[in-house]
């Protein structure tokens, strides 16, 4: 995530941008299951794959602009109340999503305490003219006792009664996918723990159940230029046009191709052409595809956003968007990344899946010349690329 007053900052010029990211903003806060899939360091952001609102929000078109990731692990409700007034209200989101109480249950708490906090939580977030998206308590396979399975019954029937009696709060079912109907516990690769916190494969599941819920109730917000001409992006040919050996314009494979065929085909859904990476078989290293790099100098807010479809997936390993700010000696010294696979994935991708990727923006640091972006993939199987867009807010 961004860090204090810039984030408030860039918060601001979202809000107000709609042309660019529309009004749907939003904070997402709970305990580690909103935690997971994100990571931050001095030279780098990450949008990892087990992150449920990075799966959802691609394949959601990128319909929402998040703002702050207010998860912590290991907390509850009462502490996800107390740090409202901090990690959400400041933000000024249009939409809050909350996914709390499993370690409520854990712990032994109460659940008519775990119901008032909740409560609260919501009551607050409604005060101040934010929306919010809730869940059910996540199953986890460590509530055996009676006491921990009445708990998040209980807990989750006042969610789903509580949501249905009061505008602005909107119940989903997001672990549709996730959960055993039999013993109510995940199913077994939806966890890498086996426990509660969920794997590519889980984290996919349930942004999928969350971007059903929403698709059609979410506004869809212009993310992508409708032509080369009327683009925003400082490549320039983001619509992939051109075909030199299957390769659109300004495009290269600079590692090498591996075991992509590239070919050009047209669209079905719109005029244009498709950039079509064919990719025979998982190969010994990631193919890289990428447009050229572009001179920019520090202090700009940029991200790069791929639209896609995959298709005969067969096997899988990793997709990925990168954008990279990088100094005059070609050095790269900032990267932002969308999607580091971590755990297996075929099962999740074997029907084929589309959306939009995009990278976390950021301000490009002292010494930045050029920014560059990447796609890079290690898979079997077929991925159009629509749109590849690098752009500065």
């Amino acid at each position: 995530m961004l860090m204090g007053e810039e984030a408030l900052i860039l918060s601001k010029r979202y809000t107000n941008d709609r042309s660019i990211f529309g009004l749907n903003t939003a904070v997402i806060t709970g305990d580690s299951l909103t935690q997971l899939g994100y990571g931050e360091s001095a030279t780098a952001y990450s949008l990892m794959s087990e992150g449920y609102f990075n799966w959802a929000n691609i394949l959601l078109g990128q319909r929402f602009t998040l703002l702050n990731n207010a998860g912590v692990g290991g907390y509850r409700s009462d502490q996800c109340l107390s740090e409202l007034e901090t990690k959400v209200l400041p933000y000024k989101p249009n939409y809050c999503f909350v996914c709390i109480g499993v370690n409520d249950v854990t712990q032994g708490i109460a659940y008519a305490t775990t119901i008032a906090n909740i409560k609260a939580i919501y009551d607050t977030l409604l005060a101040a003219g934010i929306r919010v998206i809730t869940f059910p308590v996540p199953p986890c396979s460590s509530h055996t006792t009676t006491d921990q399975i009445t708990a998040a019954v209980k807990i989750t029937e006042f969610i789903m009664n509580y949501s249905e009696a009061t505008p602005g709060l909107y119940f989903i079912d997001a672990f549709k996918y996730f959960v055993d109907d039999t013993t109510g516990n995940p199913i077994a690769d939806m966890t890498y723990d086996g426990v509660v916190h969920w794997s590519t494969k889980g984290a996919y599941n349930v942004g999928k159940a969350v971007a059903e819920a929403l698709v059609n109730i979410i506004p869809e917000v212009p993310q992508i230029s409708l032509s080369n001409k009327a683009s925003r992006a400082l490549n320039p040919n983001p619509c992939m046009q051109g075909d030199t050996a299957g390769i659109a314009t300004d495009y290269s494979f600079p590692n090498g191709q591996y075991n992509t065929t590239p070919t050009k085909v047209s669209r079905t859904d719109r005029s244009g052409t498709i950039q079509r990476l064919t990719s025979s078989a998982v190969a010994a290293a990631e193919t890289m595809f990428r447009p050229g790099g572009y001179l920019i100098g520090a202090g700009n807010t940029v991200y790069a956003q791929v639209e896609f479809e995959t298709s005969s997936i067969t096997d899988f390993k990793t997709l990925r968007l990168y954008l990279y700010a990088a100094d005059a000696g070609m050095a790269n010294i900032f990267m932002s990344n969308c999607m580091m696979m971590q755990h297996a994935t075929q099962a999740v991708f074997a029907s084929g899946w589309k959306g939009i990727l995009k990278t976390k923006p950021f301000v490009t640091p002292v010494n930045t010349t050029r920014v560059y972006g990447m796609l890079a993939y290690n898979l079997a199987g077929v991925i159009d690329i629509k749109r590849f867009e690098i752009i500065k807010i």
